[in-house]
């Protein structure tokens, strides 16, 4: 059985497009910079309830980045 893969990236601005027929049998990973989950959570559950699916998978980053770091 030969696999395929098709990765497809998509922005909080054009996730809408994405319908639930379309990924119904997709691997869904969901990935955020979310700088701060204490000061964020909340905004984190909206959006997870603003989709009409599920991810498999959900990521959170912190990263910080200062000008006086290399």
């Amino acid at each position: 059985m030969k696999l395929q893969y098709q990765c497809r990236q998509y922005t909080t601005e054009n996730l809408d497009d994405l319908s639930l027929s379309q990924c119904s049998s997709d691997f869904r990973i969901l990935h955020i910079n979310i700088r701060s989950l204490r000061k964020k959570f909340d905004k984190l559950l909206a959006l997870s309830d603003s989709f009409c699916f599920a991810f498999h998978v959900i990521c959170l980053t912190e990263t910080f980045l200062y000008q006086n770091e290399h």
